[in-house]
């Protein structure tokens, strides 16, 4: 949210028309934008418009009908699945194809997606890998990839499991940024814990370097924002915003950027192969 709503103010600021928007797309299994945004419904939603590619090659306005504006952030919001199950109902070709046509409709997306990667050549399982095709796809084709880590030993090692999935699905560690909340408020503390993690990220994956962690301290004064489905101030994520907005500026669109199509695979003699 504190993402979106940054570069949505931003783009208003600075853009020449109306056309140019930012979305929000909530890409998690378990999905809870609707909430936090104070949407009233979640239909349309994600659903919906995967469906829609099924049989149709749905205009850039048909698109946009999907989302649904969220006035105190300036930016639109495609309500996720209704329930974690509904992963199921999500075709690979047309889910594809929709991602597809929401970059082509939006100038800046922000996804809020999960952190399980896994695919069929790590578990076997064609199944898992639909079940994640989602997160999987997002973190391919994304300029970005930020990524959270609570400040604790299981939080800092959940990350590091995440920022190695990352690299097996072939993201380029460039373009990954790790956010720890829960840094302490002290100035030697944080510098002792960034030194902390850049050693253990290197040691676990010598060949990958890790750009420098932006350090967030834990405020307790945001819970009513929330509530209340309002922009947070800017000074409380400051950080984090003023940190991406850099290394979108700074590094190289992906080249994957908008390529959601699957490449043909040759069928192993003696396999099936598969279908989307």
């Amino acid at each position: 949210m504190a993402i979106a709503s940054h570069f949505a103010s931003d783009v208003t600021k600075k853009r020449d028309s109306l056309d140019n928007r930012v979305a929000l797309l909530d890409a998690s299994l378990n999905g809870d934008q609707a909430l936090l945004h104070d949407l009233g419904d979640v239909v349309p939603g994600l659903q919906e418009l995967v469906d829609l590619h099924r049989t149709a090659n749905p205009s850039i306005g048909d698109i946009r009908n999907h989302f649904w504006f969220a006035p105190r952030h300036g930016y639109d919001v495609l309500p996720g699945l209704r329930r974690h199950r509904d992963w199921s109902t999500l075709r690979r070709r047309s889910t594809l194809a929709a991602l597809g046509s929401i970059l082509n409709a939006y100038d800046i997306l922000v996804a809020d997606a999960d952190s399980d990667l896994e695919g069929e050549e790590q578990t076997g399982s064609i199944d898992i890998e639909d079940r994640n095709l989602l997160a999987r796809e997002l973190a391919k084709n994304a300029d970005l990839v930020v990524l959270t880590a609570r400040a604790g030993i299981s939080g800092l090692r959940r990350s590091l499991q995440t920022f190695r999935d990352l690299v097996e699905l072939g993201v380029h560690t460039e373009r990954v940024l790790l956010i720890v909340i829960g840094a302490p408020r002290s100035t030697r503390q944080r510098s002792e814990l960034t030194r902390s993690i850049l050693r253990l990220f290197t040691e676990a994956l010598p060949s990958h370097s890790l750009r420098t962690p932006v350090m967030v301290p834990i405020r307790r004064d945001l819970e009513p924002f929330v509530h209340d489905g309002t922009v947070p101030p800017r000074a409380a994520l400051g950080a984090i915003c003023a940190a991406v907005s850099e290394l979108v500026n700074l590094i190289e669109p992906s080249q994957n950027r908008g390529n959601f199509q699957p490449s043909p695979v040759a069928i192993v003699p003696g396999h099936l192969g598969r279908t989307a």
